[in-house]
C-alpha cells in the first residue's frame, strides 16, 4: 500500500518540517489498524533525516526532542525507514499522480 498525506507545518525550516511529517506518519500509523498488522515503510529523500532516525546521538541537539518522538512512537510497531534518491520520489509522486486521474 502507498500512501501519503498533507498537512501544514507552519513557518519553519525544511529539517524541522521533515521531522514533522514523519512524526505525523508515525502517529497516523500507531493510531490506524494498520499498527498492529502491517509493517511501515519510510522512504525518504533526506539523508540526513535517515542518518539521524538511524542513529539518534548523531542528531543536533536542537532537533533531539523531535527526533526522539518519532522514534518513541515508532516503538510500538514494525517499521523501518531508508534513503531514495529524489529522482526516485519523484518518479513514485508521478505514479501516485496518474494513478489518482486513472481511479
Amino acid at each position: 500500500m502507498f500512501g501519503h498525506f498533507s498537512k501544514s507545518v507552519g513557518h519553519t525550516d525544511p529539517k524541522t518540517a521533515e521531522i514533522i511529517a514523519l512524526r505525523e506518519a508515525c502517529d497516523i500509523f500507531k493510531r490506524s489498524s494498520w499498527g498492529n498488522h502491517y509493517r511501515l515503510i519510510f522512504e525518504s529523500d533526506s539523508k540526513l533525516l535517515v542518518d539521524w532516525i538511524q542513529n539518534a546521538h548523531l542528531c543536533l541537539t536542537i532537533f533531539k526532542p523531535l527526533i526522539h518522538s518519532c522514534l518513541d512512537l515508532c516503538k510500538v510497531f514494525d517499521w523501518r525507514i531508508s534513503f531514495v534518491n529524489r529522482e526516485a520520489n519523484v518518479l513514485a509522486d508521478n505514479l501516485e499522480k496518474k494513478k489518482g486521474l486513472n481511479g
